[in-house]
C-alpha cells in the first residue's frame, strides 16, 4: 500500500518511475510527509501540562461520569483536566486523520498518477464558452 503517511504500517517504498514521477520526486514527497509526521510525534511527546494553554473548555457531566473520570485520571497519574484533554485530543487526531488521509494500493496510486499526467480534454461546452469569450473580449 502506498500511503500519505510514509511511517504508517503497511506503507511501501515506491521505486522507479510511476506516472512521470521519478524516485526523487516521490522521495521528496515522502520526506515532506515524514517531516509533518515527525512534528506531530514531537508534540505527542510533550506532556500536556508543559503546553501553554490559553483557552478554556467547559464540560458538564453527571456525578457518575465525574467519578469515573476522577478514577481513570488517578490511575493514569494525571489531573482530570490532563486526562480528559489528552484523550479528547487523541480521539480528535484519529478522527481527523481518518477523514483526511487517503491510503491507496500500488495499482490505485499508479492510476492516480497516470490520471494527473493525462489531462482531460475540454468538453464541447467549455470550448464554445472559450470561443464566445474570445469573440466578446476583442
Amino acid at each position: 500500500m502506498a500511503s500519505v503517511f510514509p511511517g504508517e504500517q503497511g506503507a511501501q517504498e515506491v521505486k522507479g518511475s510511476i506516472g512521470g514521477f521519478d524516485g526523487w520526486s516521490i522521495l521528496s514527497l515522502e520526506l515532506y510527509a515524514q517531516m509533518a509526521h515527525n512534528a506531530e510525534m514531537i508534540l505527542e511527546e510533550i506532556p500536556m501540562s508543559a503546553l501553554t494553554k490559553d483557552t478554556r473548555l467547559h464540560i458538564r457531566c453527571d456525578q457518575e461520569v465525574r467519578r469515573l473520570l476522577d478514577k481513570a485520571a488517578a490511575y493514569a497519574h494525571m489531573t482530570v483536566s490532563e486526562f480528559v484533554l489528552r484523550n479528547a485530543v487523541e480521539q480528535a487526531q484519529a478522527l481527523v486523520e481518518q477523514h483526511e488521509a487517503i491510503t491507496l494500493s500500488q495499482q490505485d496510486f499508479a492510476a492516480f498518477l497516470d490520471a494527473l499526467d493525462t489531462p482531460a480534454q475540454p468538453a464541447p461546452a467549455l470550448q464554445r464558452a472559450f470561443a464566445r469569450h474570445a469573440r466578446q473580449v476583442r
